[in-house]
């Protein structure tokens, strides 16, 4: 990437500011170094990162989006802005919208199942069960453990209900009680599966 530091070169102070306002949820104290990092460089990463995040924490949605969308067209490559963009366009059920961002961060990061969970979510709203199912299959498929694989499989139970393959979803919820018999969800999909068969 270009202006990414090379490995050799100082840390960025700014860097370390950055992340004590994070790690001390300082939302507003987080904004205004972001906007001082950004006016020595428009593209720092994680300025760019980290400004529509202590937004969206003070509840300012427009102004989160606004700089996601910036972020994003200056490091269209980075997967953790376009996540954090579309995390929050999916929070507003702004689908659309976000289905081709993670699209774009299963492209980037296509071994983390929990990336493609979040794409079969997000085409469930939109009603793209295929291709939701697709996805979920694909997080089935790389989930490294228990939360993952029940996180997967519960998005490849909804797709197949909406798909008529409802015997299939009932196991699929079977598989993730198994996995978490603590999680009312899991017995509740179930319950509503068995009722659609």
């Amino acid at each position: 990437m270009r202006n990414a530091r090379p490995p050799s070169a100082a840390p960025d102070p700014i860097d370390a500011r950055l992340q004590s306002a994070l790690l001390g949820q300082d939302w507003p104290l987080l904004e205004k170094l972001c906007r001082q990092a950004l006016r020595k460089n428009g593209r720092h990463l994680r300025a760019n990162r980290m400004l529509g995040f202590a937004l969206h924490k003070q509840r300012r949605t427009d102004d989160a989006l606004k700089a996601y969308q910036q972020g994003a067209t200056l490091w269209p490559d980075d997967a953790e802005l376009l996540i954090n963009y579309a995390n929050v366009l999916l929070e507003n059920l702004r689908n659309d919208e976000a289905s081709p961002l993670l699209e774009r961060v299963c492209a980037l990061r296509p071994d983390h199942a929990m990336a493609w969970v979040k794409l079969a979510q997000c085409f469930y709203d939109i009603r793209q069960h295929e291709k939701g199912l697709e996805a979920a299959e694909k997080a089935v498929t790389l989930a490294k453990n228990a939360t993952e694989r029940v996180a997967a499989l519960n998005q490849r139970a909804i797709h197949r209900r909406e798909l008529g393959q409802i015997r299939e979803a009932v196991r699929d919820s079977e598989e993730a009680i198994a996995l978490n018999p603590q999680e009312p969800a899991n017995h509740a999909n179930r319950l509503l599966f068995m009722l659609a068969d």
